[in-house]
């Protein structure tokens, strides 16, 4: 690598890529690309503000420090934008280089930030702004020494789920989603073998299969398991008791029209009476599955003790009615009415059985629910919400205050 793109840049590079950034009503977002989760829906709503988008991508790797100097030397951005920290290295080189520069960073977490932060304790910065989806995970991201990180739910993008309202509904219910019998078989893999740990993941899930607040961490792991297997552990508890969850209620509805599209795997579970179909392309395909359904089911990861997950926004805005459990974040999300709930396995038939029979009343909490969601819960709002939090943090330390609801 040139020396110019080192950790230390010459006085000439750093007078050409200084800037006073945030200084007008909309900017420039240095977007870090790899076709990532949620980068499409991102990237619109930036636009829908008024902002010009500039993608660096990752790929290759030899490359991606070098073309990353470059758009920040030539594009000017005002911000630079990634999810789960992705582009951001262990070695630091790239915390580093807005540290130099001063070009704020946004880092959006919506999966687990421990194992994605692990061994990168040197991509930790004030520069980097870290909403993160799940609330339970602002103490990790304190821990691990960024500044102020908070909570900010998942969202959705009407008019990409849009295209499944107009479907006709078809008198099934529906789950689509993982059975996770391969990924809770992979991870349990890569913990030692043996009785033991066999035992420690059972009374684990079982512990958090009770209390979905318990984190895998608090049983009684093995002094010797280093971090690695430690958080090896821990997802393997998550995945094994969201797989035998999922399954559990699933078999109590074996006597409805029951439609599941995801994995394989799901051929094989015993007792579930259900029509198996091939996993669906997420733009393209799920927003018809959504808005054609009568009922859409939704049972949440235990990698979220409050967090609710994409369902809640995506089925709604297809068309689609949600019968979900009980997150608690849903209360701050949802007003009464806006939502349907199920506790047990038992209120999970029973309120399968009635909406079956009285469609028009999903259909009325369907249309609350997106009328909700497009009052406050699009990538428009987070985005929104995310260009405020970072003028307050850095609009009087590199320029003007941003203005998130103006266009160009």
């Amino acid at each position: 690598m040139p020396p110019e793109y080192q950790l230390t840049l010459s006085a000439a590079l750093l007078a050409k890529a200084r800037k006073t950034r945030l200084s007008g009503e909309c900017g420039t977002v240095l977007m870090i690309g790899a076709q990532y989760f949620l980068q499409r829906e991102v990237a619109r709503a930036f636009r829908a503000h008024g902002w010009r988008i500039i993608t660096v991508n990752i790929k290759p790797e030899d490359a991606y420090i070098q073309k990353l100097l470059e758009a920040i030397l030539f594009e000017k951005p005002d911000l630079l934008f990634t999810v789960n920290h992705l582009g951001f290295d262990s070695g630091g080189i790239v915390t580093n280089l807005i540290e130099q520069v001063a070009l704020p960073a946004v880092s959006w977490f919506v999966d687990s930030p421990a194992y994605i932060l692990l061994n990168h304790l040197k991509a930790v910065s004030p520069w980097i702004v870290t909403p993160v989806w799940e609330r339970t995970e602002i103490a990790t991201l304190a821990g691990l020494g960024f500044e102020t990180p908070y909570w900010l739910p998942l969202a959705t993008d009407p008019e990409l789920m849009g295209i499944g309202r107009e479907s006709k509904k078809n008198g099934l219910v529906g789950f689509v989603g993982d059975s996770m019998v391969t990924a809770s078989q992979k991870w349990h893999d890569m913990l030692p073998a043996g009785n033991a740990t066999d035992m420690l993941i059972d009374d684990s899930v079982q512990c958090i299969l009770s209390d979905r607040s318990t984190h895998p961490s608090s049983r009684a792991i093995p002094a010797g398991w280093d971090a690695v297997t430690r958080l090896n552990f821990a997802s393997a508890v998550v995945l094994e008791a969201t797989k035998r969850y999922r399954h559990k209620f699933l078999k109590t509805l074996s006597n409805k029209p029951l439609k599941i599209w995801g994995d394989e795997e799901w051929t094989h579970v015993r007792d579930l009476g259900a029509i198996i179909a091939d996993r669906v392309e997420y733009y393209r395909e799920l927003p018809h599955v959504y808005g054609a359904n009568t009922v859409n089911l939704n049972f949440t990861s235990f990698q979220m003790p409050t967090a609710v997950n994409q369902r809640v926004f995506d089925a709604p805005a297809a068309g689609g009615f949600l019968l979900t459990d009980n997150q608690s974040d849903l209360d701050e999300l949802f007003q009464p009415g806006e939502t349907a709930l199920f506790s047990s396995e038992e209120d999970l038939n029973e309120k399968t059985d009635y909406f079956l029979k009285h469609p028009v009343r999903a259909e009325q909490t369907s249309r609350r629910a997106f009328r909700r969601i497009l009052q406050e819960h699009t990538y428009v709002h987070r985005i929104g919400s995310i260009l405020a939090e970072v003028k307050r943090r850095f609009a009087p330390v590199v320029g003007k205050a941003v203005a998130v609801n103006s266009h160009c």
